[in-house]
């Protein structure tokens, strides 16, 4: 299989490029005549967060962590007639697990081909969101998130950056009948992986190489029946890495590859909702480590010895998982609802009984809309379970098992 050069610098910026480009050609827009196709949405989040034992999005155990903040501001404008350039400037905090400035999330041209009452057909090119289930793509505003955190078992947060986004594109397309939608996009695209994702990817064992991505395919298939009463869906993602091993490191050369499947169901009424998706997943990690046999332990050197640590030896490369989460809504006053969740992850279902490989999560939230800007939320969260726990905010040996997390968050949106 044949990998591109080396790019870890160039997706940012060509993103960063296409965003200056967005609001030159924007600008000219605006200022041509007949052209009044502006548009633009920021949104901004503040939350909070206590848990009893572990640390989630900062210095929250035993205390409470300010560390989790979102701010964003989409830009786009229709130059020319079906022709559309979006980008989001996004500044997110989220403990040790995430901290930018204002940085390009996105940024992309969109072209349909096709666009009348019944039918559209499209293109995306640039730093396209990836299509991931119902929330994937508008994870970061706080109101179109069924809850404060997104259920992990899916949307796992401390892998956020890596899946959001992908440089490529994407065939987009509807076709409408009746009350009735059927929509689907077909994407090819990288992922963006940085340094600092590593410990999240392979566990609690340093990498010292270096991550070459190939394009992959994405797919997603959503059905709306009678206006969105009964949605369904279906995604297919398929990733693959190049990892080239540093000199003196234990592992070695390997092609690496994730490949998820998501299905995804919704019922809605006037006063309820049910939503419910699941996620299967195989990991192929595992001719990243050659096979350690006592002749070869015998063989290496010290430096490399000493990184054959006892959670290596129990690590498992090649693992197949499995999560998926269930939760219904009830909108029992003007603003006002309540959702109670049960969310469940296994990393590995041959370790289902090891408390650190899955996660289960009762939670019950409360959220308060009193105009259409603003928005308050409260959660408080049951867990079991240290999957969904970052290994750069909790070291192994200091995670603990069963724990409760509460939450408050404050939204407003333009």
């Amino acid at each position: 299989m044949q990998y591109p050069v080396s790019r870890r610098l160039k997706p940012f910026k060509s993103a960063r490029k296409a965003f200056l480009l967005l609001c030159m050609v924007a600008g000219s827009a605006q200022a041509a005549p007949g052209h009044d196709s502006w548009y633009w949405h920021a949104f901004a989040s503040q939350g909070l967060i206590h848990s009893s034992d572990n640390n989630f999005f900062g210095n929250s155990d035993d205390g409470v962590s300010a560390d989790f903040r979102e701010l964003g501001v989409l830009l786009g404008v229709e130059p020319y007639e079906n022709l559309n350039l979006v980008g989001q400037l996004l500044s997110r905090r989220a403990g040790d697990v995430e901290d930018t400035d204002l940085r390009v999330d996105y940024a992309f041209a969109s072209y349909s081909f096709l666009s009348d009452l019944d039918r559209e057909l499209g293109l995306k090119i640039g730093r396209i969101r990836s299509p991931l289930g119902f929330f994937s793509e508008t994870r970061d505003v706080a109101h179109t998130r069924p809850g404060i955190l997104l259920p992990q078992s899916v949307y796992v947060d401390r892998l956020r950056s890596l899946f959001f986004a992908r440089d490529g594109l994407v065939l987009f397309g509807s076709y409408r009948w009746g009350l009735n939608t059927l929509s689907w996009d077909f994407s090819y695209g990288e992922l963006l992986i940085e340094e600092e994702f590593y410990p999240e990817i392979v566990g609690p064992v340093e990498l010292r190489g270096e991550m070459d991505t190939p394009f992959t395919p994405m797919a997603r298939l959503l059905w709306d029946w009678d206006m969105g009463r009964i949605r369904l869906g279906l995604t297919y993602s398929k990733s693959k890495a190049r990892y080239d091993a540093g000199a003196g490191e234990l592992f070695q050369d390997a092609d690496l590859s994730l490949t998820h499947w998501i299905a995804s169901a919704e019922y809605n009424t006037e006063r309820w909702s049910l939503t419910s998706e699941y996620m299967t997943y195989k990991s192929n990690l595992g001719n990243l480590l050659p096979s350690l046999t006592p002749d070869m332990l015998a063989q290496l050197s010290p430096d490399i010895l000493g990184q054959v640590t006892p959670e290596l030896m129990d690590l498992r490369f090649d693992t197949r998982g499995y999560g998926y989460y269930i939760q219904g809504t009830y909108r029992f006053w003007n603003g006002w609802d309540t959702f109670l969740r049960w969310d469940v992850q296994y990393l590995d279902k041959e370790r289902r009984h090891d408390s650190l490989y899955f996660t289960k999560d009762v939670t019950i939230g409360l959220g308060w809309r009193p105009d259409s800007h603003w928005l308050l939320r409260a959660e408080w969260h049951f867990v079991d379970g240290k999957s969904a726990l970052s290994l750069r905010e909790n070291p192994v040996h200091k995670q603990q098992s069963h724990w409760q997390m509460v939450l408050f968050q404050v939204s407003y949106r333009l």
